[in-house]
């Protein structure tokens, strides 16, 4: 049994809620803890989680395009563009 799309979407929107609480909450730790150079251990670990959710954000547009049917993007370095005729 597959979960419904709007199901699906809450839950991964949680799940991304979750990460950034607990990207924070460990930026919060390096910064407190942290020794020297606390602040850029911190926001090293904010960046990090930070980077990981966009590009997890950025895959899941293409992959609901593809599966809406919309045309993505081919922009390959050294591939011809394609012409409408």
């Amino acid at each position: 049994m597959t979960p419904k799309p709007a199901a699906s979407r809450n839950l991964i929107g949680y799940i991304m809620l979750a990460l950034i609480v607990w990207g924070t909450f460990l930026a919060g730790g390096a910064y407190l803890y942290g020794g020297v150079r606390q602040a850029l251990k911190a926001l090293i670990i904010f960046g990090c989680v930070a980077a990981f959710l966009g590009l997890w954000a950025l895959l899941l547009k293409y992959r609901t395009a593809a599966a809406d049917g919309d045309s993505l993007p081919d922009n390959r370095p050294g591939k011809p563009p394609k012409l409408d005729e």
